[in-house]
Order: structure tokens, then C-alpha cells, then sequence
């Protein structure tokens, strides 16, 4: 296995960045003056944000120089990227705002979608975006080791899991929400898919 320490130093220092936005938007804690449902550090996907993302960019990444991909895969990743991305955060945002739950992407829930968003959300949704290439590009479409694939195969799992459970059990006390089953259970047939169509 390789280990990429600038893709782990970017990962990590990106959603450190993230996590003083959401303080000077003052949606980090709950002790924050816009007083959101569920801050920042309450968010079980932004600690895995930062913690397991980190990891897996390391193992995914390779070393300088990268491995080369056609200009078709990448574009075709990219958008096909945002595109779900932009559907997750929509599907999020109409679940929050149906229960009334604010959280450090939207802190209330006055004007739409992308005028509610804060700074903090916008840099989540392009975390994520990059974040779907670099799977895109490097879980799904790059050779890997057994090892580090099944490595980043386990450690998406486990990211899936807590940021599709958590965040619905911190606001309502409930561990299956509203979507949770088909959302997590696409997601790991999909994660494992790819492993083992890959072993």
C-alpha cells in the first residue's frame, strides 16, 4: 500500500478550514450565536469528514506523478460528481427544512436551497464534489492493491454509515430516518460492489 501524505494534509486541512468558517459563521457549537440545531461538531459525517476522508485520500491518491486518466474520464467523473452531489445536498436540505432542523449548512430556512446555504455548506458541497472524483477516478476506475482497496473499501463503509446514521439520531433521537435505509443500503451495495467486482 502507498500512503500520500499531501492528500491527507489537504483533506484535513480542508475541512479544518471548513470548521473555522462554520466558528466565524458561528454555527461550529451550539454555543455559537446562530444557535442551529445541529453545529458543526455534532455532525457525525463532518468528524468523518475530516478523520476517515483523510485516510482514504491518502490510500487512494498516488504519490506524485499520478497516474494518468483520458480527458472523457475525467470530465465524465467530474460532472457526473456535482451532479450527485447537488441531488444529495437538495434531498438533505428539503428533509432539514421539513422537520425544522437547522445545522451549519443551513442555518435557517427562509429563502431557497442555495440562498439559505452558509459559506461553511458551500464548502461542504464542494468538499464533496472533489471528494466524488477522487472515488470516481481513483476507487472506481484506478487498479488498486487488494489490500488498500479493501482498506478504503471498510473505511467508506464505516464513513457511509456514521454520516448517514448520526446526524438524523443527534436531531431526532430516531436511528432510521426518513431515507436512511435505501440512501445506506445503496451505498454500501455500491462500495462493495466495486471491491469485489475489482478483487
Amino acid at each position: 500500500m502507498t500512503w500520500n501524505w499531501y492528500a491527507w494534509f489537504a483533506t484535513a486541512g480542508f475541512m479544518f478550514v471548513s470548521a473555522l468558517v462554520a466558528a466565524y459563521e458561528g454555527t461550529l457549537t451550539r454555543h455559537g450565536f446562530r444557535r442551529v440545531k445541529m453545529p458543526l461538531v455534532n455532525h457525525g459525517g463532518m468528524w468523518s469528514d475530516a478523520l476517515i476522508l483523510p485516510v482514504v485520500n491518502a490510500l487512494l491518491i498516488p504519490p506524485p506523478p499520478a497516474a494518468a486518466h483520458s480527458a472523457l474520464a475525467i470530465v465524465l467523473t467530474g460532472v457526473g460528481s456535482v451532479l450527485l452531489t447537488f441531488k444529495m445536498h437538495g434531498q438533505w436540505y428539503v428533509w432539514l427544512r421539513e422537520q425544522g432542523h437547522t445545522c451549519h449548512m443551513w442555518p435557517r430556512f427562509d429563502r431557497g436551497q442555495y440562498s439559505d446555504i452558509s459559506l461553511a455548506g458551500r464548502l461542504h458541497v464542494m468538499f464533496m464534489a472533489a471528494e466524488l472524483v477522487i472515488l470516481g477516478l481513483a476507487f472506481l476506475l484506478s487498479p488498486l492493491p487488494r489490500p488498500t482497496l479493501l482498506w478504503v473499501a471498510a473505511l467508506l463503509s464505516v464513513h457511509i454509515t456514521v454520516g448517514t446514521i448520526q446526524p438524523g439520531w443527534f436531531v431526532t433521537g430516531r436511528w432510521i430516518g426518513k431515507g436512511t435505509v435505501p440512501v445506506l443500503g445503496a451505498s454500501l451495495v455500491a462500495i462493495w460492489l466495486v471491491a469485489i467486482l475489482k478483487l
